[in-house]
């Protein structure tokens, strides 16, 4: 089934919202190798409509993204990269969200790739896995509804390492797989995106397709809705840049959504 503009149902706000009605975003990563990911996530989430985006991070890291952005709000921990003695302190962070995003830019040491395998068979709110925790998901141990983001790379690696089925699919626990065309697997239908253009091979632009998709869960859509209107709202954002520049950074994307 081919994903269109006439596919994608977006939220819309009552004239009687409060802050926090549109949800509460959660992103956990960042290291100090890589700072950006979850800023260009968290910015994405705001562009899909949510009301507040939470980054937690190790502490330089989350000072780092308050100092390039104030409207996003950073839980510090005290440490200088993530481990499972960070996870009680996270989950009361998790508890408070509406949708949590988990993977960008933390690194896949074995501590880390540890600290976001046992903090993945916690969470149990709608859930986008995306990057360095698409190394170490397990789908037919998850409790919750999720959006896995992978590359072809990142679906190889789920096949071979992460104990990947199909049969762990459905249209509540599904892969948005990245590519030329972008591909939605929800275990029985497969939906087919042709939005975007070879730019978007650029760095970063996974992240902001990550931020879309929780931006949208955590707003009650279902996982395959979030899904199709991210897919073709960053596919679409990058065929207009393409009129406008020869090339573009995924900074330069986000102004295009």
């Amino acid at each position: 089934m081919l994903v269109s503009k006439k596919n994608c149902k977006f939220p819309k706000r009552k004239l009687t919202s409060h802050k926090g009605d549109s949800g509460r975003v959660l992103i956990i990563g960042g290291s100090e190798e890589f700072v950006g990911a979850p800023i260009l996530a968290a910015i994405a989430a705001f562009k899909a409509g949510v009301d507040l985006v939470e980054v937690v991070a190790p502490q330089k890291v989350a000072w780092a993204i308050n100092t390039y952005n104030p409207n996003i709000i950073t839980h510090k921990l005290k440490c200088r990269e993530f481990s499972s003695a960070q996870i009680p302190a996270i989950m009361k962070f998790v508890n408070k969200a509406d949708a949590v995003l988990i993977g960008n830019g933390i690194g896949r040491s074995k501590q880390k790739l540890s600290f976001m395998r046992t903090l993945l068979e916690k969470i149990k709110k709608p859930l986008v896995i995306d990057a360095d925790a698409l190394h170490a998901v397990n789908i037919g141990k998850m409790k919750t509804n999720f959006i896995c983001t992978p590359h072809h790379r990142e679906y190889e690696v789920m096949r071979v390492n992460c104990k990947y089925q199909e049969k762990y699919l459905s249209e509540e626990k599904i892969i948005l797989l990245k590519g030329n065309k972008d591909k939605i697997l929800t275990g029985k239908k497969i939906y087919i995106n042709e939005t975007g253009v070879p730019e978007m091979t650029v760095g970063g632009t996974g992240d902001i397709l990550a931020g879309l998709c929780v931006g949208f869960l955590a707003q009650k859509l279902s996982p395959l809705q979030s899904a199709i209107n991210s897919a073709w709202l960053c596919g679409d954002a990058g065929e207009k840049a393409k009129k406008k520049r020869v090339t573009f950074t995924a900074t330069e994307l986000l102004s295009f959504i």
